[in-house]
Order: structure tokens, then C-alpha cells, then sequence
């Protein structure tokens, strides 16, 4: 089986335990219980503070060869209780002297469609933007003999925003611009994901779009967020190629007259637990220069604590 690592904002962090359900002759013997990481900085894709679900693979060679069912073949209901994540039922799991385990989680709890199996990690079918804003998967690193009583979980967001963000470069020579609606065509809208993989994407396409008026006050670029799609990562050309539209009125005070014009673009692949922020700058003074600036970032900026057990 070959080894696996968590990567997120372009930080590894091992996943360390090493447990058994049985009894053994501890003095002092030690729960099991979690570390969640939340990466989440939006309204929609961050936890609700209340549970996750984990599947558990045991391995009593240490290594993941011999994998069996720690804690059965569903996932169990992780809480916090008394300041601490653990299952969410009467049965205790206790850290062993020997061998390894692996988790793999999901959130939230109700998603659907979710199947598992050790070699492909947690798989979620028919996965549609909506839930793909919220979707987010934490899979194992190496396992490790025990080290601490602990276990960190880093999630990650399944899905990714595209976010426009326009200027008005002559605004202040009084050309007033006032955006009337952007879309997207040939956007997937279904499709199956584990962990850093999307696949299946269905057949049929569909044009995503906003019609709200929108006046653009700004002459440079800034940080409002203006338009915002949650869409499944997919490259531009899935489902043929992706044409962005933005729908525009123009008002010159100097000439006294306005007029309504559309600007078209491509659009860029859209990646896992990332942001694509497509910057758009119009110059009516340049002859109506438009300027399209796309840029990516990572979905999450920075790391949280979610749970910490000593």
C-alpha cells in the first residue's frame, strides 16, 4: 500500500497514532481523541463546532498491510466532550502498545452519497456546487507507532469560488459604469470527489449567472467581492470551453449619453479548496481598454485550531 502524506497550504502534517480496541496492561491506559483543523475562512465551507465523522483502519503490522476495521465499517460521529473530540457513544477506543491506525474524515455529518474504502480513502458521489461549498475531507498520513494521545486532522475544501472583482479606471473623468449581470457558461454541476480528485463530471452543462446591478465606484482594483459562484473544480474546457459574459451600462456626463455593451473572456481551471478572483478593469478614456487580470489563491488563509486534547 503506498504511503500517504496530508498536504494543505503547503504544509504536511503527519497524522500519528497507534491503537487497538482491546484492553492491555497499562496503568494508566489513554482514550482516543482528535485534533481537528478547520481551513476554512468563508461563511459556507467552516465547521458548525459541533461533529465530524471519522473512519478508522487498524493495522497490526504497523504499516497499513494488514488494514481491518478499527471501530467497524461505518464512520462514527466525532463531539466534543469535556473539552476533548471523541466517538460520540458509550464505547471508549484506547491507544495499544503496538501497531497503527489511519483515519479518514468527513463534514459535515449529513452529507450523502458518501462510501469508503482503505485504498481510495473517502469517495462522495454525485457532489453538486451547493454542496460542494461546504463538503471538506481529511485524509491520513503515514501512521506511526504512538506518540502522543492525540490525533490532528487537517480538512480541506472540496469545492472552489470563482469571485469578480471590477474597477472603473475612468470614473473619475466621469464616465460612470454600472454592472448589469455576469455568467459562465459550460459549467459542470455534478460530479464524484475523494480527496484531491474530482472525476465523473455529468454530461450536461449549464450557464451560472447573477443579473444584480452592481455601480462600480472604484478605480483600481480592490478587495470587494462583487459576484460569487461556488462551483466543482473543473478545467475550463470541461463540458466545452467556459465563456465568461459581463452585461455593462455606461454613462459618459461629459457627452450627456450612455450605452450598454458585453465583454466576453475564458475562463481559467477551476482547482480544490482554492479562490479564482478574475479582476476585471475597464478604461473608457483608453479608447475602452478592458483589462482582465485572473488570479488564484487558496481557499483558506490561514490555520485553526479546531480541538486541541493534551
Amino acid at each position: 500500500m503506498k504511503k500517504l502524506m496530508i498536504f494543505a497550504i503547503g504544509v504536511a502534517v503527519a497524522l500519528t497514532a497507534c491503537v487497538n480496541n482491546e484492553q492491555f496492561d497499562d496503568a494508566a491506559p489513554k482514550e482516543v481523541s482528535f485534533k481537528g483543523f478547520n481551513l476554512g475562512e468563508s461563511t459556507r465551507a467552516t465547521f458548525d463546532g459541533t461533529e465530524f465523522m471519522v473512519y478508522a483502519q487498524f493495522s497490526n503490522a504497523g504499516d497499513g498491510t494488514d488494514y481491518k476495521n478499527y471501530w467497524g465499517d461505518a464512520a462514527k460521529e466525532i463531539t466534543e466532550q469535556d473539552g476533548a473530540w471523541k466517538v460520540n457513544e458509550t464505547t471508549k477506543y484506547y491507544w495499544p502498545k503496538a501497531g497503527a491506525i489511519s483515519f479518514w474524515g468527513y463534514y459535515p455529518k449529513s452529507q450523502a452519497g458518501v462510501t469508503f474504502d482503505a485504498t481510495n480513502g473517502v469517495k462522495v458521489a454525485d457532489v453538486d456546487p451547493a454542496e460542494a461549498a461546504v463538503l471538506m475531507l481529511a485524509d491520513p498520513a503515514e501512521s506511526k507507532l504512538k506518540t502522543a494521545n492525540d490525533v490532528p486532522m487537517v480538512f480541506k475544501h472540496a469545492g472552489a469560488q470563482v469571485i469578480f472583482r471590477i474597477a472603473n479606471a475612468s470614473i473619475a473623468n466621469n464616465f460612470n459604469l454600472t454592472i448589469t449581470g455576469v455568467s459562465i457558461s459550460n459549467v459542470s454541476m455534478l460530479a464524484n470527489y475523494k480527496w484531491d480528485e474530482w472525476s465523473d463530471w455529468a454530461d450536461s452543462a449549464a450557464t451560472i449567472s447573477n443579473d444584480d446591478d452592481v455601480a462600480i465606484s472604484e478605480a483600481a482594483i480592490g478587495s470587494t467581492d462583487l459576484y460569487t459562484f461556488n462551483v466543482i473544480p473543473q478545467a475550463k474546457d470541461e463540458n466545452g470551453a467556459k465563456k465568461i459574459t459581463i452585461n455593462y451600462t455606461v454613462e459618459d456626463t461629459n457627452a450627456g449619453y450612455s450605452y450598454n455593451a458585453t465583454a466576453t473572456f475564458d475562463a481559467t481551471d477551476w482547482v480544490i479548496n482554492t479562490k479564482h478572483y478574475y479582476n476585471v478593469t475597464f478604461n473608457f478614456t483608453a479608447g475602452e481598454e478592458i483589462e482582465f487580470a485572473p488570479e488564484t489563491t487558496e481557499w483558506a488563509t490561514s490555520q485553526h485550531d479546531f480541538a486541541v486534547t493534551d
